[in-house]
């Protein structure tokens, strides 16, 4: 099999990602945040594998064991769900959080609110 050659000269950046590391910087706490994804891989869109498509019941199932593992580690830390997906599987793990608009599918200025109030009340909290 020959090896795959790409043309592509500027680095691709994934939009949601971007504007959650963005918000995180702003709000300087990138260094201390840790991303952990409610399914932990990337389930590939009709478009190849720069696209991503919403996890099936089988994934979102695999993915509990990983984030229960995950929060065994992570204990008594803010946890923020980044949507519908990351809420339902803290929910069935019982892990305290706040709920929050994903960036994706026009949703930024609503992640970027509730970003600032989640950050803002950690602070405080502090």
């Amino acid at each position: 099999m020959a090896p795959q050659v790409t043309t592509r000269h500027i680095p691709w950046k994934e939009s949601s990602a971007t504007i959650v590391w963005e918000e995180l910087h702003k709000h300087q706490v990138a260094d201390r945040t840790i991303l952990f994804n409610a399914v932990p891989w990337h389930p590939e869109g009709k478009d190849g594998p720069l696209s991503n498509r919403a996890p099936n019941a089988d994934e979102k199932k695999a993915g509990q064991k990983c984030l229960s593992l995950f929060f065994e580690l992570f204990q008594d830390i803010p946890v923020m769900a980044l949507g519908n997906i990351a809420d339902e599987s803290l929910n069935r793990l019982s892990i305290k959080h706040t709920k929050i608009r994903h960036p994706a599918n026009g949703g930024a200025p609503l992640f970027r609110a509730g970003a600032e109030i989640f950050i803002q009340k950690c602070r405080r909290q502090q």
